[in-house]
């Protein structure tokens, strides 16, 4: 019987540890998806400029520029973006190992 509840504190102990580890994730999650859109505005800003450059003829340097400027916004979007896929699998396994020791304590 004092196994049992140690078990039980340990299991109850494990899942407040993992929810707390949650809602961090969640937190990095919120700051990577602001830090995206953000991105994502500035880059939407570059190409309108740049398609007004070719569009009135102006200096094709000008136009280049623009363009590596958003290749850079675009490539720094995907690296969020791939910050953010592995944010979500690490949620997703947590939550399904929160269940699962949940499911445990049931059967205690």
């Amino acid at each position: 019987e004092s196994s049992k509840n140690s078990r039980i504190n340990q299991l109850r102990s494990e899942n407040e540890d993992m929810q707390a580890i949650i809602c961090h994730l969640e937190e990095k999650m919120s700051i990577a998806i602001n830090k995206y859109n953000t991105l994502s505005n500035k880059k939407e800003i570059l190409e309108i400029k740049r398609h007004e450059a070719i569009k009135y003829n102006k200096a094709s340097a000008l136009a280049q520029s623009l363009a590596v400027e958003i290749s850079i916004k675009a490539s720094d979007m995907n690296d969020l973006s791939i910050e953010m896929k592995d944010i979500q699998r690490n949620i997703y396994f947590i939550k399904y190992e929160i269940k699962r020791k949940n499911m445990i304590l049931k059967q205690l």
